[in-house]
Parts: structure tokens; C-alpha cells; sequence
């Protein structure tokens, strides 16, 4: 697949996560972070809108 084609199937998909768990105990930083990581391993890329302004994290390179 070229670059080009890369760029033409791009989706938006937003994922909502709660800050805390079913007794509300909040989650740590480190917990997002590894989502973040685990998300811009499969899809190339990922924009987290932690609190506001947004922090992203991209593969280079084809």
C-alpha cells in the first residue's frame, strides 16, 4: 500500500475512557500512556485529548 493510499483510508475513531474504575478509584497516568502507546503501535499514530491542548504520537517512515 503506498503512501498515498495510507492517507485516503485514514478514519476518525474516538475512544472515550473513564479516569476511574467501578468503585472510583481514578486511574494513573501510566494507564493512559500505555493505551496511547498500544494504539500508535497498531494504527501508525494516535492524538490523545487528555485535557486540553491535544498531545499526539506518530510513526515516520513508511
Amino acid at each position: 500500500m503506498t503512501a498515498f493510499h495510507r492517507a485516503v483510508a485514514n478514519h476518525l475513531v474516538h475512544i472515550l475512557l473513564p479516569s476511574a474504575d467501578n468503585i472510583g478509584r481514578p486511574f494513573g497516568r501510566e494507564d493512559f500512556d500505555r493505551v496511547k502507546e498500544d494504539l500508535a503501535s497498531c494504527f501508525e499514530g494516535v492524538t490523545a485529548y487528555l485535557q486540553a491542548p491535544a498531545e499526539g504520537q506518530w510513526q515516520d517512515g513508511e
